[in-house]
């Protein structure tokens, strides 16, 4: 991807991934693992990132981006946060022209796929 960018707003980006990392490693129990894909396809770069995680039940996956919703974590102690950080990160892939994508099953893992039109330079 070298002769492409997504780059409208670097500061925004970088807030993007730290929000989708640290929401990725806060929900994985030690031993677990979070991986991180990046290509491109259809014009587009689609970043993926997944985790082996607790997971969200179905009934909840349609509230993850709304604010302040936390989804409860069955065994999992309070992880803290405000409960910002996805409407944060749907809203900023949003301002980039993108989508943001999220699957997820409990006691296997979360995937988040974000993808965001690709500017030729």
């Amino acid at each position: 991807m070298d002769a492409c960018a997504v780059c409208r707003d670097p500061d925004r980006l970088k807030q993007l991934l730290v929000i989708l990392t640290s929401n990725a490693i806060k929900y994985t129990p030690d031993g677990g693992s979070v991986s991180f894909r990046l290509r491109s396809r259809n014009g587009k770069a689609e970043l993926c990132i997944r985790d082996t995680g607790v997971g969200i039940a179905a009934e909840e996956l349609g509230r993850v981006f709304e604010r302040h919703y936390r989804a409860k974590q069955e065994g999992l102690t309070d992880p803290g946060g405000s409960g910002l950080g996805l409407s944060l990160a749907k809203w900023i892939v949003e301002e980039h022209k993108g989508e943001i994508l999220l699957e997820s099953t409990v006691g296997v893992g979360t995937e988040v796929r974000v993808r965001l039109p690709l500017l030729i330079k």
